[in-house]
């Protein structure tokens, strides 16, 4: 039997990740003498280790026989429905569409990823509903343990609904070789009984082509919401931790609120206790009276205050007086180094 060597490495049930095949012969009188198609489809339960069904088929119209090829696990449901359905075809006297089989092989498969879209579709609206019962919840309510579930559950949605959306691309190509290769098929039909009886089969595939657009449409649509309780849970996210360095500077605020205070205090009682402490000194305690200590003790702590107060007041005073210092020693270094270079 002539098989297509690309069909080759699908017989050992390998997963491959090659765009579906689809090929013609034609004789020296240019009429179709042979029609080849192949392809692997799509794996959707990704964490299975299940055997991909890879499908090859052959017509020769001047035989009029077709040979298919099937490889996949015997014990799915899928290929017992499909030797089923296989065996109802041999049993009928009607005409049979050479890609008929092939395309009940790809539309059975596709059936297979509803036990897969389903369950994440109600993963997602659950991972919806959190997000929304978070976000209604106030600033003192809101935990960042919970904002963590919420980022690994939205993030393993995602994994789920890119995977699945490959899938759907690669139904979605083999199904259009498919509809290439009939439409060269049906091209090839002389008789026009033979071209009606083909029409089941390119209404069939035409509907398996919409029904997977459809289901590619559904998946974007379910990574459009989940990338906006993304954004949110980000928006969320930042929110709080707004809120939390607010909160911290707030509290940094008082603490220098209260530090002022402190410093304020201490610059009060600062110049009575430098001044008791001389006085308490051995050698005036018997020569001094008491009130020169008061005498001394209110100008001083009113200096001493005053001068506080006007740093606190005029900071430009003290960066201009800062300023010419800095030009003083400026000129002075210039005039220092002229001298030198005199020298």
């Amino acid at each position: 039997m002539k098989l297509s060597p690309q069909f080759l490495g699908y017989l050992f049930g390998e997963p491959d990740y090659w765009a579906p095949g689809d090929y013609a012969e034609y004789n020296a009188d240019g009429v179709l003498s042979r029609i080849e198609s192949f392809s692997q489809q799509p794996r959707w339960h990704i964490h299975t280790k299940d055997m991909p069904f890879s499908t090859y088929m052959a017509f020769e119209p001047k035989t009029d026989s077709t040979t298919y090829i099937v490889v996949g696990d015997s014990d799915h449901l899928g290929m017992r429905e499909m030797k089923r359905r296989l065996l109802d075809n041999l049993r009928s006297t009607e005409y049979q569409d050479p890609f008929m089989f092939h395309a009940m092989i790809v539309h059975e498969t596709f059936l297979d990823a509803k036990t897969v879209i389903t369950p994440v579709r109600h993963q997602l609206y659950d991972q919806l509903d959190r997000v929304d019962n978070y976000s209604k919840k106030s600033a003192h309510e809101r935990g960042k343990g919970d904002l963590e579930e919420l980022t690994i559950g939205l993030h393993v949605v995602s994994q789920e609904i890119d995977s699945m959306t490959a899938g759907t691309d690669m139904t979605s190509m083999i199904v259009r070789r498919l509809i290439k290769g009939h439409t060269r098929y049906r091209e090839s039909l002389g008789s026009v009984a033979l071209v009606n009886s083909s029409t089941k089969t390119a209404d069939a595939l035409d509907y398996l082509a919409e029904s997977v657009d459809a289901q590619r449409r559904w998946l974007e649509s379910y990574k459009a919401r989940k990338d906006i309780a993304m954004n949110l849970v980000f928006n969320l996210v930042t929110l709080q931790d707004a809120a939390t360095s607010t909160t911290i500077a707030r509290e940094a605020k008082a603490d220098g609120t209260s530090m002022k205070v402190i410093a304020a205090l201490t610059m009060l009682f600062l110049p009575g206790t430098f001044l008791s402490s001389v006085f308490g000194m051995t050698m005036l305690s018997n020569h001094v009276k008491w009130w020169l200590y008061v005498a001394l003790t209110l100008p001083l702590t009113i200096l001493v205050v005053a001068t506080w107060w006007m740093w606190q007041s005029y900071p430009p005073l003290w960066s201009l007086l800062q300023n010419l210092r800095r030009r003083r020693r400026a000129q002075v270094n210039i005039i220092h180094g002229q001298n030198v270079a005199m020298v």
